[in-house]
Formats: structure tokens, sequence, C-alpha cells
């Protein structure tokens, strides 16, 4: 489902795209870029999860 909303001539988009596989937060597209990570294989990630990830290598 993608709502939007016209605030102050401000168009924004927000579309529900999954659940963060690691914190289970949920990920939308924001005005067309993703509020989050797709990984190589496949799994749908926050960039919090992913920032947590690259300290732990």
């Amino acid at each position: 489902m993608c709502s939007a909303n016209m605030k102050g001539g401000d168009f924004k988009l927000k579309e529900f795209v999954g659940i963060c596989h690691c914190c289970k937060k949920e990920i939308y597209c924001l005005n067309g870029f993703l509020n989050g990570i797709v990984k190589d294989d496949g799994m749908l990630i926050c960039f919090s999860c992913e920032e947590e990830e690259k300290k732990e290598k």
C-alpha cells in the first residue's frame, strides 16, 4: 500500500516494503528510496542493523 501526504507543498510517498530480518523493525520506501539494505542473499535489514554488522567485522 502506498500513501501520499501533501503538507506545505511537500509531496511524500511512504510504502511498506518489509520487516528487518534482524530486529523485526518495519522498513519503508520513502519518496522512492529504500530505508534499509537488501543483502546479497535477499535478506532485508534496516540501516541500524547494517551498521552493527559492520562494527562486528
